[in-house]
This record gives structure tokens, sequence and C-alpha cells, in this order.
């Protein structure tokens, strides 16, 4: 119903009301072409442009068994709904997936949709600082030796290839800032198989780019130790540690090139080094130094979106893996600012909280707030 005929309806002829009842989608349809909606509450998000992109990394040399057990159809079933978004949107993917693509994308959105055709190992980081001219096929083979010189626990999936397209996000980000066809504000990554981490993700989209975000802001999910991160390169890069989530981040055009920049930057310096294992790891030495360029939000890989104006759902994962860890490491104005996100929410009756949850948050806010008292 959903896919079939809910995606197919133009979207002036449709009201989704899922967020008034069950998850799993409800709406209103019109036939009549006389008759118009009421849309004073839906939010007009068309300053924003979505960037996404598929490559089949099975045909890369480096495929894992893991990576070639997802074929193109596990991930464009799982890729319905972002295709079927009503908002501007650029879409990289290889010449052998083109058409699968299109033929996902309905085309009354045709206005609002961009394909840009690329071989995935001839990406470089263009307009950066260090090593113009190397491309992705030069980086896989320095990732692998770097990797056999300082190994470490890692997905099986995570491959040198997996890694770079990874990195191959803030590539695209840029470009599709400087080219800018639809003459947005601000722009959004967006996995291809978002709905993958779950349907309300989707749901909440149109709320998240309602907020207008200027800074980036990606989900904190993990607090690792800013002494860790910034002091002890080795033991870092040593788990694949991610603290921040790489699968959906937004910003204006001003602070989503300057941190697309910046990672790229420091992608090279680690490589140089001999680290680099995940995107997301470079997005935390990233922060501490620019801490002025993010604003953050919190919960868990399931929640890259759902949790992006408030906390939904899982509140416990934000008390448990972030605000529990930044109090011990005495990081307390991001500790603060953390609890009080959390509370607005369960103040606003947007999540529940289990009883002895909210009694931890409640202590941890009242510890921090005479703490940073104290020091003024």
């Amino acid at each position: 119903m959903r896919d079939n005929f809910w995606y197919k309806l133009n979207k002036d002829f449709c009201y989704d009301l899922t967020e008034y009842g069950n998850c799993n989608g409800i709406g209103v349809v019109t036939f009549n072409n006389n008759y118009q909606f009421n849309n004073k509450n839906k939010n007009n998000n068309n300053n924003w442009t979505l960037v996404t992109a598929y490559f089949d990394l099975t045909k890369c040399p480096d495929a894992s068994k893991e990576i070639k057990e997802r074929d193109t159809n596990y991930y464009l079933n799982s890729a319905i709904s972002t295709l079927h978004l009503p908002y501007n949107l650029v879409i990289y993917c290889d010449k052998e997936s083109l058409s699968k693509i299109k033929e996902l994308r309905p085309s009354y959105l045709f206005n609002k949709t961009q394909y840009v055709i690329c071989n995935f190992d001839e990406f470089s980081f263009k307009k950066n600082k260090l090593k113009l001219n190397d491309t992705f096929a030069t980086y896989r083979n320095k990732i692998i030796e770097n990797r056999k010189l300082h190994p470490y626990y890692f997905d099986n999936r995570n491959t040198a290839s997996y890694y770079l397209f990874c990195m191959s996000r803030y590539i695209m980000l840029k470009e599709v800032i400087d080219n800018n066809i639809f003459n947005s504000t601000h722009f959004c990554w967006i996995n291809f198989c978002m709905e993958r981490m779950g349907y309300k993700n989707i749901m909440y989209l149109d709320e998240a780019l309602s907020v207008n975000r200027d800074r980036f802001s990606t989900c904190y999910i993990d607090y690792i130790d800013r002494e860790l991160v910034l002091n002890d390169t080795k033991e870092y890069f040593k788990f694949g540690r991610c603290g921040m989530c790489s699968g959906f981040f937004t910003g204006s055009i001003h602070y989503m090139y300057i941190v697309c920049d910046l990672i790229e930057n420091k992608f090279l310096e680690y490589l140089e080094e001999g680290y680099g294992h995940a995107d997301e790891q470079i997005f935390s030495p990233v922060y501490f130094k620019n801490e002025n360029l993010f604003e953050h939000y919190y919960g868990d890989y399931e929640q890259m979106i759902t949790n992006y104006k408030y906390i939904h759902e899982n509140a416990s994962s934000p008390i448990n893996n972030f605000i529990r860890k930044s109090f011990d490491c005495h990081y307390n104005k991001k500790c603060l600012e953390a609890c009080n996100y959390v509370l607005n929410s369960y103040n606003l009756e947007k999540c529940y909280i289990l009883p002895e949850k909210l009694s931890l948050l409640l202590g941890y806010k009242e510890k921090l707030e005479k703490k940073l008292s104290s020091n003024k």
C-alpha cells in the first residue's frame, strides 16, 4: 500500500497524517482537482538540497564476503522511502545502477532531481590542501597497508572501499554546494537506504528539516574522551570508536562546506600517519578543535533523524552513552546541554523516560549546574 500506492501519488493531492496515528502510515487523499488541502501546518522545506549515493562495492577489488552478501536489491529495497522523498535530491551513482534508481524515483519529482554518474575509483579531494591529484584507487591501497601496520577490531563490511565510500560524502556535498542547482540555503546528507535504520527516521524528516539549523548538525551517540581523541591517536583508532553518526547530517552552505573540508583534511592527515578506519572517527577530532561549527542532537543510530528536533525515541541511549560518559570525563557544558535536550523533550511529552533513568538524569543536571555555577 505504501510503496505501490501512497508513494506514487503527487504530494499536492495527499496529506500524510502518520505523526498523528500509527507509524505504519496514515494519510488522506483527494481525487478532486478542485479540492485544496489546508497545508498551513506543513513545513516548506524547498530551501533544502538532500544528497545521497549508491555505488556497487561488490565490484571493488577488496570486496569482502560480508559486502558481497548484500547485493544491489538489498540496498534498493531499503531505498524506496529515500527515493520518494518530495525534496530536492541529488543522487550520485555508477552507470550500471542508474536505470534501477530512476525507476524508483517518481516522475512527478523530475524537476527536484539530479543524477550524477561517476566512477567510484576516480573520486579525489579536489579543493584540498593536501595531495590534490590522488584518487580513491590510490587511497584504497594506502588504507589497506595502514590496516596491516595498525590493525584494529572492525566489522568485515568496513573494507577500505567502504571507508572511501563514506569519505565520498564530503566530496559530493562540496560539489553539490558549488553547483547549487536548486539555489538552496541548507544541505543534508541522507543515507540511500535510510529506512533500514527504522521508518520513523523517514517519518520525522520533515520536522527535522523545518528546524533549519545552520551549524553542522549530527547525532552524538557515544562520548569518547576528548583527551584520548586528541592526544592518543594509536589508542583511539584501535577499536574503531565512532562517537557521532554520519548517516544523516545537515548544515547551511557556510558551515557544511567548512566542516566537509576539515573532515577531508583530517582524513588525509590520518592516512599519512598510518591510521583511518571510518569517517565517523574523524568527526570527533574535527569537532574538538572546532566546537563552534557544530550543533548536536542525541540518540543512537536508529534515531539519526527521529531525534533531530526532540527525543522521540530511546531516551535511555543518550543518558547511558553520552551523558554518563561525558559527566565522568568532566566535559561539563556539553553534558549539561545533553541533559537539557533530553529533559526538554520529556517535559513536552515527546518521549518517555523510565523513573530510574529520569532520577539519574535529574541528578546529573543538578550536579552539573552546581559545578558550572561555582566555576563562574
